[in-house]
């Protein structure tokens, strides 16, 4: 009989102790335990942190900022992104506009606000005026134009956001009458323009492009100097003959980023030397004397007017 009970109690005994073992056995270890609340916290924590400091698309929204008498409508733009956006043409388009003038619609946008950005002038269709539409990172497309509340431009209106510090002008040097005495020769130079753009933030400035023309798009040679020979006829009022020149000077500013350039024509005096300068030189007794105005011809001469076409 104690031979029996001593066999019972150590079946017993080996029945617990495989029972401890089997409850061990599914039991989460604390490695495990450890190792999946890191996971989980690290996970959840980078994934909110990368959810929450992702930033939406910015905003690219154009603006009418005024118009001027001449029916030039000046436009200006706030990206809302900090840092410079590019688009393509067929998301920055300008409608109602002339078509044979190159306003430089802007492609590539500076962070925050740019004014004024461009101008154009109206199409043939004058019920209508030029209108500036962006597609913008954001999936939004706005337009700008003009309405009953756009004012007149005046000088404060067209300061730039980016200050320009370049004076420039076009020196007339040089007058020399021919052997003959039935022409005279002239240098017309571009003066102020240091050789790196002007541009606005953020963006790279690259080298301006200088050329010089006749106003219409004739005699054109590229870089800040040219020489142009005119002849000689009666003048009109006053004494001697007079030679007369148009001497126009086209600068545009180009600036980029990432690879992306944007040319954009410079105002100011920058505006009345691509209208042309008139020049005329005459000649008294063989002794020369020059004058030269933007806004009208020289003394003795008809006037001219119209607005010229910017080249590509």
């Amino acid at each position: 009989m104690k031979r029996a009970l001593v066999a019972i109690a150590a079946l017993s005994l080996l029945g617990v102790s495989c029972s401890s073992s089997n409850k061990a056995a599914t039991t989460p270890s604390v490695g495990n335990t450890v190792g999946n609340t890191v996971g989980n916290t690290v996970g959840n924590t980078v994934g909110n942190t990368v959810g929450n400091t992702v930033a939406a698309p910015a905003a690219i929204t154009p603006a009418v900022l005024c118009t001027r008498s001449d029916g030039a409508v000046f436009f200006s733009y706030t990206n809302g992104a900090a840092t410079p956006v590019a688009l393509t043409a067929a998301q920055s388009v300008l409608s109602s506009a002339r078509v044979d003038d190159n306003p430089y619609v802007p492609i590539l946008f500076a962070a925050g606000k740019v004014s004024p950005a461009f101008y154009a002038f109206p199409g043939t269709d004058v019920s209508k005026t030029p209108t500036w539409s962006i597609a913008g990172p954001d999936g939004t497309t706005r337009s700008a134009a003009v309405d009953a509340a756009t004012p007149e431009c005046s000088d404060a209106l067209l300061r730039p956001t980016d200050a320009d510090p370049r004076t420039p002008s076009i020196k007339i040097s040089n007058e020399t009458l021919s052997a003959d005495g039935k022409s005279v020769t002239i240098t017309a130079t571009v003066n102020g323009v240091p050789a790196a753009s002007v541009c606005a933030n953020g963006l790279t400035a690259e080298p301006v492009a200088t050329s010089l023309d006749d106003g219409v798009g004739g005699s054109v040679v590229k870089g800040s100097t040219t020489t142009r020979t005119s002849p000689l006829f009666a003048a009109v009022s006053g004494s001697g003959q007079i030679a007369t020149f148009t001497v126009a000077a086209l600068v545009s500013d180009n600036c980029s980023s990432n690879g992306v350039v944007q040319a954009s024509w410079p105002g100011g005096v920058f505006e009345q030397m691509r209208t042309g300068l008139n020049v005329c030189v005459r000649v008294v007794d063989g002794v020369l004397s020059t004058e030269s105005l933007y806004v009208n011809q020289c003394s003795g001469l008809p006037l001219t007017d119209g607005v010229r076409s910017r080249p590509s």
